[in-house]
């Protein structure tokens, strides 16, 4: 009555979570969905569209024991992606300890990078992330939501986009944060399209570190969790394995969570959607940030995730080819 919710049902085949991917209807949302034409390495946003997975039940795998990243990297066919992902493990890794030593004041946090250099912990992440990701020697570009272009690494195989720190300016305030990736083949990101993505993944940086990775060929959804060893060093473990969902859950038993809220003053749509959510007691799961938020969404196995577009006071944030695709 409110609205017209067209549910479409959008079966993600070659990127990352495979959830059950809902577009709500641009008649109430927006006077018209449309992604904006790719221009190179720009910030293309979703303008009026909410990301959401259905609200069903996620189906985790038993695992036998423990496995290690290292044994799951072996056993991918493709050992130079592996080698690639290896990177990014790395470089989330890394992320997490300056994360958890940074010093903030007011404004931002900062940590050291190398001997004295303080930086912000935003740019130090940027920084790690295209470091670690040259040093496999098997990417050949790298883009950052900070430094939107292509910049040469060196090696070659692969191209990788990422959001190195996703909600910074919540690190001072110890929420939960993150970073988003995806990968391509080749060595360019202009013109590249989620149906070419050949890996994705989601790093959370909270209470634990844990990490989402799905490949192109692979119908499951990874997560992995960073644990202390008995010798005191930091390894990653297999924590969780998603496979598909199932539609068990009413609708009201849902997550939602509304980003950009403001946008409710000028998009009457979105204002409606928010008033439905509440009605039908759907339950408030918001973190501000993308990437805890949407990650819900595949351990909970329900919810929806909304950023639509609010006007020149409250625009659309998500970049397609640093956060939409990947997420």
């Amino acid at each position: 009555p409110y609205f017209t919710m067209a549910l479409h049902r959008v079966r993600r085949t070659t990127c990352a979570f495979r959830l059950a991917v809902v577009l709500a209807s641009a008649v109430a949302l927006t006077d018209g969905f449309t992604v904006p034409s790719h221009r190179p390495l720009q910030s293309s946003r979703l303008r009026g569209a909410a990301r959401a997975a259905t609200c069903l039940d996620s189906t985790r795998i038993a695992t036998q024991g423990s496995v290690t990243l290292s044994a799951w990297l072996a056993g991918m066919s493709d050992q130079t992606l592996a080698k690639a992902l290896e990177g990014l493990f790395e470089a989330t890794r890394e992320v997490s300890f300056k994360i958890r030593t940074a010093s903030c004041d007011s404004t931002m946090c900062f940590n050291t990078l190398q001997q004295d250099e303080q930086l912000a912990i935003d740019i130090l992440a940027d920084t790690v992330m295209a470091e670690c990701l040259r040093d496999t020697g098997c990417v050949s570009t790298v883009s950052s939501s900070a430094e939107p272009f292509e910049m040469p690494v060196g090696g070659s195989g692969f191209s990788v986009a990422f959001d190195p720190l996703d909600s910074s300016s919540s690190v001072d305030v110890n929420f939960a944060v993150g970073a988003s990736w995806g990968v391509w083949s080749g060595d360019r990101l202009v013109g590249v399209s989620g149906r070419q993505v050949v890996a994705a993944g989601l790093s959370t940086f909270g209470p634990r570190t844990s990490m989402l990775v799905a490949t192109s060929d692979a119908d499951k959804v990874f997560e992995f969790v960073l644990v202390s060893s008995p010798g005191g060093t930091w390894e990653w473990q297999q924590s969780n394995v998603f496979q598909g969902m199932s539609e068990d859950k009413p609708y009201r038993r849902a997550i939602f969570a509304p980003g950009n809220l403001r946008a409710t003053e000028e998009n009457p749509g979105y204002r409606k959607l928010i008033d439905y959510y509440l009605k039908e007691r759907y339950h408030l799961r918001y973190s501000g940030g993308m990437v805890p938020d949407v990650s819900q969404l595949v351990v909970k196995g329900c919810g929806i995730f909304t950023n639509p577009h609010g006007g020149v006071a409250a625009p659309a944030r998500l970049r397609l080819l640093y956060e939409a695709i990947p997420a």
